[in-house]
């Protein structure tokens, strides 16, 4: 049974959720990523541990989105380790 939630909510849509974490101010303007790498990486390793307690996937491939998060990750402590 497809759950209501599926027919909207899929690897794309979520991966474009974890692609904007970190990359929005309160007040909705965008900032530099480069000026929010800490940040970002910071919300994608809560992002991954989170997802252990996401009891319902819908649609989505807990595998894709996983091999997504852990490569932004990668990307992103890179970055990080640059800028110090």
């Amino acid at each position: 049974m497809k759950h209501h939630h599926s027919l909207y909510w899929g690897n794309a849509s979520e991966i474009k959720f974890i692609n904007g974490l970190g990359t929005f101010t309160v007040a909705g303007r965008r900032v530099p990523l480069q000026d929010t790498a800490a940040n970002h990486l910071r919300l994608l390793k809560n992002y991954r541990r989170g997802m252990a307690l996401r009891r319902d996937w819908g649609e989505m491939d807990f595998l894709e989105i996983l091999h997504h998060v852990n490569s932004r990750i990668k990307k992103f402590e890179n970055a990080v380790g640059e800028c110090r």
